[in-house]
């Protein structure tokens, strides 16, 4: 059990420093796509809703690469903290959770929304980099559970052996 423990944590620890490395590719992605390409300026002006102004729209996603960026940050640095067996709280897991929900949704937009007019190789690799970092979350969320599973039997284990029955 010690042994499964071990690798449940090595790969929170793993999949933690994945997840900041993530953060850092995001936030440069989305500053080149979204912000530095004047050509998305240009189309920003030719579909932006209603009366909002491109600069409205760039600054909207100015802040949800921050958001994301930070979420990941955050989720990544609770996670290696984990991984090396300290106490990391369970917000982030919960975080995680929402960025896989938000990853979902951003991998079957990107599916919807595919076309063979516009550069196909630069649209499959973003939606590869989408599953892939969506299957990351998913395989974090599940290194977490496992790992506290089993940390949880051992300590029970422990306990019995000790003849403690209540613990405050």
């Amino acid at each position: 059990m010690e042994i499964e423990l071990r690798k449940n944590l090595d790969i929170i620890y793993i999949v933690g420093t994945g997840t900041m490395f993530f953060s850092v590719w995001g936030l440069f992605k989305g500053i080149a796509i979204n912000i530095l390409s004047y050509n998305g300026v240009e189309t920003l002006e030719g579909i932006s809703p209603g009366n909002l102004s491109p600069r409205i729209v760039i600054s909207l996603l100015g802040i949800n690469l921050v958001v994301e960026f930070l979420l990941r940050v955050i989720i990544g640095c609770c996670s290696r903290l984990e991984g090396r067996g300290e106490k990391a709280g369970s917000f982030y897991i919960f975080l995680t959770g929402v960025l896989a929900v938000m990853y979902v949704g951003k991998t079957f937009s990107r599916i919807m929304v595919f076309s063979l007019q516009h550069d196909v190789i630069d649209q499959i690799v973003l939606l590869f980099i989408d599953i892939t970092s969506l299957v990351l979350l998913v395989e974090l969320l599940v290194a977490v559970y496992r790992a506290r599973r089993i940390a949880a039997i051992i300590k029970a284990r422990e306990d019995e052996e000790l003849g403690v029955f209540y613990r405050e």
